[in-house]
Parts: C-alpha cells; sequence; structure tokens
C-alpha cells in the first residue's frame, strides 16, 4: 500500500464514530408528558393532555420559554401543532455567553390544521444560530389556541449532509419575473430540511454553490504547482506543465457548473410545456401569472374587433397593463362603478361579482350592466361577460 493511501486511511480512522451517526432528540408532549422545565408569560398555564401541550393565550401575546438541554448540537428544527387556525408565532432562542432575556427572534406561520402538522426550520441556514442555545421559547400572538405536539431537535451526519450538498446543487429555482436579468445559479444546503423550500424565499436560505467551484479550482491549481512532490509516480513520466493540468482541471470543473445551468434552463422549458403548452385550454398555467395568460387566450376571439374592453378586479392584481398589450388595439377602461355603455367585461379576482337572476352584472349585490351572460368563466371570481345585443 502507498504511503498516500495509508495516510487517508488513517485519517479515517481517526475520525469519532459518532460523525457517521445522526443524532435527534425528541421532546414528546403527547399522553400527559412535560419536557423540559418550561416558564410562561402572559398565557393561561398550559394543559397537559392526551394530544400535547394545550397553549392559550386569550387576552395578549405571550411567550413559553425552556432550558434547551439536548446533549448535541443542533442544525434543524421540526415543531408539531394542532390548531383550528394560521397563527403566525415566533421561535426564541438564547444564545450562550450573552445577556439574561436577550433572545433571537425568528418568525414562522403554524398553518390551520386540525391534523398532525409539522414546520421544520433550517436553523444553520440563520447567521444568528451558532449550533447550541441553552433556553429556546416561543411568542404566541392574542387569541391563539393551539396544541403543541412534538419539538424534535436534529443533527445530520456527515454522509447525509453531503447527499444533501449534493442534491441541493441540483435543485432548481423556478423562472419569474426577475429570471431575464438575475439568476441565483446553484444553492447549497447542509441537511435535508434546507432542500424543499429552497428558493422560496429571497434570498434563497443557502449558500452560493459557486464556492464549490472555487473550492475545486483552488484544490486544482495546489496539485498542479506541487505534482512533482506528492507522489514518485508523477516523476516517473512525461506529465503536462503545471499551467496545462491547471487548465484542463479548471475547464472540466467549468463544464460541470455549464451543464448543471444548462439543465436549469431545459427544466424552465419542461414547466412552461407541462403547465402551459400541454394542458387544454381551461386547465393551464403560465408560471408566476397562473391562469391569466389561459383567461386572455380564451378572451382574444370575443373581443377581437371590439372598440373597448371594461376591466373589473382588485389593486393586489396588477394586470391592467398586462391585459393592455394583449388585446391592443382594443382599449382596456378600468372601471369603477356601474356602466351601460360597455358591452364586455373581463372580471378577475373579483370574489364580490356575479351574475344576478335577471342576468345582469352585479357588484356587492349592486347591478352594474344590463342584462346579458357569461361567455368564459376562469374560476369562481373571474369570467368574461357580455351584455345582450340589443
Amino acid at each position: 500500500m502507498r504511503p498516500l493511501w495509508k495516510f487517508f486511511l488513517t485519517a479515517l480512522l481517526l475520525v469519532p464514530t459518532v460523525t457517521f451517526a445522526m443524532q435527534e432528540t425528541v421532546w414528546d408532549f403527547r399522553g400527559g408528558h412535560l419536557p423540559g422545565k418550561w416558564r410562561i408569560s402572559n398565557i393561561d398555564v398550559p394543559q397537559m393532555t392526551l394530544q400535547g401541550l394545550r397553549i392559550q393565550a386569550p387576552a395578549s401575546d405571550g411567550s413559553l420559554l425552556s432550558e434547551a438541554d439536548v446533549g448535541h448540537s443542533v442544525q434543524a428544527i421540526s415543531l408539531t401543532f394542532l390548531t383550528p387556525r394560521t397563527t403566525e408565532a415566533q421561535f426564541l432562542w438564547h444564545r450562550p455567553g450573552t445577556d439574561p432575556g436577550i433572545f433571537v427572534q425568528f418568525p414562522f406561520t403554524i398553518p390551520a390544521s386540525m391534523t398532525e402538522q409539522s414546520t421544520n426550520i433550517n436553523l444553520e441556514a440563520l447567521p444568528e444560530w451558532d449550533g447550541a442555545a441553552d433556553e429556546i421559547g416561543f411568542v404566541f400572538p392574542k387569541g391563539s389556541d393551539l396544541i403543541l405536539r412534538e419539538i424534535r431537535f436534529a443533527k445530520w451526519n456527515l454522509a447525509e449532509r453531503a447527499a444533501a450538498v449534493w442534491e441541493s446543487f441540483w435543485t432548481f429555482d423556478k423562472l419569474g419575473s426577475i429570471s431575464i436579468n438575475f439568476v441565483w445559479g446553484p444553492v447549497i444546503v447542509f441537511n435535508p430540511v434546507g432542500i424543499p423550500g429552497l428558493f422560496s424565499k429571497m434570498p434563497p436560505e443557502g449558500r452560493s454553490g459557486m464556492w464549490i467551484l472555487y473550492v475545486l479550482i483552488v484544490i486544482a491549481g495546489a496539485i498542479a504547482l506541487t505534482r512533482p512532490y506528492w507522489t514518485p509516480y508523477m516523476r516517473s513520466r512525461r506529465v503536462p506543465q503545471a499551467l496545462v493540468l491547471f487548465l484542463l482541471a479548471f475547464g472540466g470543473i467549468w463544464t460541470v457548473f455549464d451543464v448543471r445551468m444548462g439543465l436549469e434552463l431545459l427544466n424552465y422549458a419542461r414547466h412552461d410545456y407541462d403547465s402551459y403548452l400541454s394542458p387544454s385550454p381551461g386547465s393551464r398555467e403560465f408560471r408566476t401569472f397562473l391562469d391569466f395568460n389561459d383567461a386572455v387566450d380564451r378572451t382574444m376571439p370575443y373581443v377581437k374587433g371590439e372598440p373597448t374592453l371594461a376591466l373589473l378586479t382588485t389593486p393586489e392584481t396588477p394586470i391592467r397593463d398586462m391585459l393592455r398589450y394583449f388585446v391592443f388595439p382594443t382599449q382596456v377602461t378600468e372601471v369603477t362603478g356601474p356602466d351601460p355603455h360597455q358591452r364586455f367585461w373581463f372580471v378577475y379576482r373579483r370574489r364580490d361579482a356575479a351574475v344576478d337572476d335577471k342576468r345582469r352584472l352585479t357588484v356587492g349585490g349592486v347591478p352594474w350592466t344590463q342584462s346579458g351572460g357569461v361567455l368564459e368563466q376562469f374560476d369562481d371570481s373571474s369570467f368574461l361577460f357580455r351584455i345582450s345585443d340589443r
């Protein structure tokens, strides 16, 4: 066995066995159990039930704090709740060595569900998290009524962290409005919790995968410069000069990244085909515009040659300029009240708009048009309406 392989084998054997074992601590509140030592503030005394720890804050925002004695560093936390309504809470932790009572706060959402629902937080993606906390807790808003079933503190082994880096490197972003000028490229995380929502926030909760490229290039340069010294095998044969060897390695590394970015572009195209080009009209969605493009495509045959098209939508749905672009030269008029002169009405995301029993378009129960009918129904709050020909 060559000395180089002996060195790597020895180093491998010196790595502690615990490095290759995932560690997880579970606080289970079901069955009337109460793990941890908790302090409460501005909430009712929590009730230990068979389903879990019932927490109520009827009068004001309240907090729940406990010592965090888990015996290992923590990379992610999983919280399991039951609640009849969506709750905006905050996860707290105290960093060892900082002033008592000073907590770092991280907002998170507990979705409404009366079945077991877990919320995962990738703690190591947060700059303030250093892997350990001596206290943790929660802040619940006024009116909260929920059941805490379980808290899981997780630390992954080297193999699982390497697998998470590999999988996140090949996880692609979705094509959005910023993609015309900017793409994130590969983003890596170091545990499985960070992968599902990798590009769901801006900026992504991870590190740039370009660091892999930089590290590999530095390693290639170091190997190229020191090639005559680290093994006799290289000295006994004709070997390319350092610059040639480095450029070959650089080209190979760059090719991998080029393939990755090329596959991301192909993934954009496949997504557009599967969601917009392939489905039949009425079930198509175009990127972040959802069914708007499909609705316009179904509207065009009716309004072609028409002088005007009335638009009825909400301020939160900024589609006026896009609609004007698609239906030009038909003029789009954004109406704010009854208008008997408009023949075609493009109604989009207006839940207060309906057609009454006299076939009139109404908004909040008030008639805005003469009698007519719905030509195309896009969804439960969007449709194309036309008044009857005189």
